[in-house]
C-alpha cells in the first residue's frame, strides 16, 4: 500500500469549551438503571430545565450537579474544550453553529441536552491531501507463482525432501507443531488458513501427505510431518512440558509447609520477604501489586472471613499466606440488562462463534452454558 499525503493549506481550526446538563429516559444510551422516567417525561423536564438556567440568577453548573443525569454532573456539567467531530452528530453542529454564551436543547441518543457554550477559540490547523494506491500483484505475477507452488508440491509428492528442496528454491519454511483439531489458524501464516488444519485432520490426510493451498496472498505447500493419535501422549513427548510443572508443584509443597504457623509477619521474617498489602482489589479490577494481579489470590480471599488466615495459597509466580482484612460486598443492581448488551456488543466484535450462541439463548441457563 502506498500513501503521499502533503500539506496544502494551513487553517485556522476552531475548538469549543461546553458545559451540558443531560436527562436521559429508560432505554437511553449508556442511560443509568434506576432511571425509569418516559422519553416524554424527559423532554419535559429537559425544557423545564432549559428555562430556570436561562433566568438571570440560575448558576448553570449548580444547577447541572442537581439535575444532570451525565458523568460530568460532579463538575458542573463542564465537558473542556473540544474540537469538530469529538461529540455525537446533533451535538456537534449545534455547538459549532452557535456563539458563546448561547444556550440551547438538543436532543441525542443519550437522552437531552441543556448546552451551554462556555468559550470559543482558534488554533492552528494544517488541511492534508492524501493519495493513496494499493499495491496489488499482476496476472503475470499470480500465475507465476502459482505455478511455482504446484511445481514445489508435486515434485515433494514424487519423492524430492520438501527441506531440502524448499532450501535450493530459497523458499520460506516453517514449522507448525502441536497443532489442536480446533484450533483456527495456523501459527506463523496470515490471512484465513483454516482449511490447512481441516485437511491435516482428515481421516484421508497421511503422513507425509503434501498440498498446495491459496491463503490471502500467498500461496501455501503444507507437508504432514507427525501425527499423535488421540488419548494420553507418550511420557517421552510430554516429558518436557510435564517436568516444570512436576518441579513447581514440589516447590509450592515445601514452601507451603513453612507456612503452617505463625502470623504473616513471622512467616515473612523467617522466609526473608516482606508482608505486602493488596488495596481494593477484585476479579474485575485487580491491583498493581504481585499478590492482588493473581487471581487464585483473589479467589483464595473472597472465600475467607475478615481477620482469617489461609496459608499455602499456590498461585502463578509463588505460593502466599493470606490474611483477610476487609471485604466489601458489591451493590445489588435493579437490573443488568446495560451489562448484558455491554457483553453483547463486545462478543459480536470480539468472538462472532459465542455470539452467534447467544442470540439463540432463550433463558438465563443458556446465557450460563
Amino acid at each position: 500500500y502506498f500513501k503521499l499525503t502533503k500539506v496544502v493549506a494551513k487553517e485556522k481550526v476552531p475548538s469549543v469549551k461546553a458545559s451540558h446538563i443531560l436527562i436521559a429516559y429508560k432505554g437511553a444510551m449508556r442511560a443509568n438503571p434506576a432511571i425509569s422516567r418516559s422519553k416524554e417525561e424527559a423532554k419535559t423536564r429537559a425544557e423545564a430545565v432549559l428555562k430556570k438556567v436561562k433566568r438571570n440568577g440560575v448558576d448553570f453548573a449548580e444547577e447541572a450537579k442537581t439535575s444532570s443525569d451525565g458523568p460530568s454532573s460532579t463538575k458542573g456539567g463542564d465537558l473542556g474544550w473540544f474540537k469538530q467531530g469529538q461529540m455525537v452528530p446533533a451535538f456537534n453542529d449545534w455547538v459549532f453553529s452557535h456563539k458563546k454564551g448561547d444556550v440551547g436543547l438538543v436532543e441525542t441518543d443519550f437522552g437531552y441536552h441543556i448546552i451551554k457554550i462556555d468559550d470559543t477559540k482558534e488554533e492552528d490547523g494544517l488541511k492534508l491531501a492524501t493519495v493513496a494506491k494499493t499495491i496489488s500483484p499482476s496476472d503475470e505475477t499470480e500465475s507465476r507463482v502459482f505455478v511455482e507452488a504446484e511445481t514445489f508440491a508435486a515434485s515433494v509428492s514424487k519423492g524430492k525432501n520438501f527441506i531440502e528442496l524448499a532450501n535450493e528454491k530459497k523458499y520460506s519454511i516453517k514449522n507448525a507443531q502441536k497443532l489442536k483439531k480446533a484450533d483456527k489458524n495456523v501459527p506463523g501464516l496470515t490471512g484465513n488458513n483454516r482449511q490447512i488444519i481441516l485437511w491435516a485432520f482428515n481421516d484421508g490426510t497421511k503422513l507425509a501427505d503434501v498440498k498446495r493451498f491459496d491463503i490471502d496472498k500467498a500461496y501455501v505447500v503444507a507437508q504432514v510431518t507427525q501425527k499423535e493419535a488421540k488419548g494420553l501422549q507418550a511420557v517421552k513427548s510430554a516429558f518436557s512440558r510435564v517436568k516444570p510443572l512436576v518441579i513447581k508443584q514440589k516447590k509450592a509443597a515445601l514452601l507451603a509447609k513453612k507456612m503452617e504457623t505463625g502470623t504473616l509477619e513471622e512467616i515473612a521474617k523467617t522466609q526473608n520477604v516482606r508482608v505486602q498489602t493488596t488495596g481494593d482489589a477484585s476479579f474485575e479490577n485487580p491491583t498493581s501489586s504481585s499478590p492482588g494481579r493473581d487471581k487464585a489470590v483473589i479467589g483464595a480471599l473472597l472465600g475467607m472471613k475478615e481477620g482469617s488466615i489461609a496459608r499455602g495459597i499456590e498461585g502463578k509466580v509463588g505460593v502466599y499466606a493470606l490474611e483477610l482484612i476487609k471485604k466489601t460486598s458489591p451493590v445489588a443492581l435493579d437490573s443488568y440488562e446495560p451489562y448484558r448488551v455491554q457483553l453483547e456488543r463486545k462478543l459480536k466484535k470480539d468472538d462472532k462463534i459465542i455470539y452467534e450462541a447467544l442470540k439463540e439463548a432463550s433463558n438465563l441457563e443458556d446465557y450460563r452454558n
